[in-house]
């Protein structure tokens, strides 16, 4: 059973509004075939559009906050950053993603397009990995990333200084929350090669 809890814990946002990143989105998306677009009053009617969550990407969930939107999508294991890293060069805006899970910590940041950051903290099987690209930026605390175990390198709580400081607002406490506009996508998948795979997903907020 896959945990939406654990799910809502990666995100990415870009520095747009959600009408622009919606439509940036769609036209990208556009060129693997036909795109649908929903729109929802609620939070929780727009999780429901997610769920299940799959094994290949097939929805796309877009949550304004004033001029930012935040990403979220419905593959199992899924940060969207791939996603925000190409409304970013569609439209020359920033943006983060974030992994916040205990055994996944990641950190990508997107300047006008380009890469310019990516931190990854993970237990890989039995061995914790670490990694980092790009230099670090003022933001960033050293102290994170100094440790001898790489299992407490980048920690959650870091992450989430990181996500206010960079973004202006906090990651959302999803039971509370509220978004300006919130749309969602659903992309064609004609051209999967393997069946995807729909996971029972236990709504655990």
């Amino acid at each position: 059973m896959e945990s939406i809890r654990e799910h809502l814990k990666q995100l990415s946002a870009v520095s747009v509004t959600v009408a622009k990143a919606t439509f940036a989105l769609e036209q990208t998306l556009c060129r693997y075939g036909p795109v649908s677009r929903s729109s929802f009053t609620s939070f929780t009617d727009g999780l429901k559009f997610l769920i299940p969550l799959k094994s290949f990407t097939t929805r796309f969930l877009l949550l304004g906050l004033d001029e930012w939107t935040i990403i979220l999508t419905d593959m199992k294991g899924e940060n969207p950053y791939v996603d925000a890293y190409a409304i970013s060069r569609a439209t020359n805006c920033s943006a983060i993603g974030v992994v916040l899970q205990e055994q996944r910590r990641e950190l990508q940041i997107v300047e006008r397009g380009k890469k310019v950051r990516q931190v990854q903290s993970l237990l890989d099987f039995d061995t914790w990995y670490y990694r980092e690209e790009g230099g670090r930026l003022p933001w960033e605390d050293p102290d994170e990333y100094t440790r001898k175990s790489k299992r407490k390198r980048l920690t959650v709580e870091a992450l989430k200084r990181y996500f206010a400081t960079y973004t202006g607002f906090k990651v959302p406490s999803w039971n509370t929350a509220r978004f300006s506009e919130i749309f969602g996508l659903e992309r064609s998948v004609h051209e999967a090669q393997v069946p995807i795979v729909h996971y029972d997903t236990e709504w655990d907020l």
